[in-house]
């Protein structure tokens, strides 16, 4: 069916019953809040290894405190743009780019 200008490609909206999935997560999460806090608490206490006891300080102190600011010299001429580029060694997207 060709695109309408003007008309909505939905206009019946969303089905009944599919709910909200974000929202639906984000109440499962907050449900499961303080046992998923206890169970980083004790990775962090008793975990097997040495890399996942640090990687559950990490979270705690990260959601507890905030993270670190972080920060970036720059340098060159100050009336010029400043152009950003990011690149990423492997991501979500499963391999390496520029943003």
């Amino acid at each position: 069916m060709p695109f309408i200008k003007g008309q909505s490609g939905n206009p019946k909206g969303r089905k009944p019953g599919t709910g909200r999935p974000i929202k639906d997560i984000q109440v499962l999460a907050r449900e499961h809040a303080a046992l998923c806090i206890d169970s980083l608490r004790k990775i962090a206490e008793d975990g097997d290894t040495d890399a996942a006891k640090v990687a559950a300080i990490k979270l705690l102190l990260a959601y507890g405190y905030g993270q670190p600011p972080e920060s970036v010299k720059v340098s060159g001429d100050s009336e010029a743009p400043l152009q950003v580029n990011i690149k990423w060694e492997n991501d979500w997207r499963g391999g390496a780019g520029e943003a």
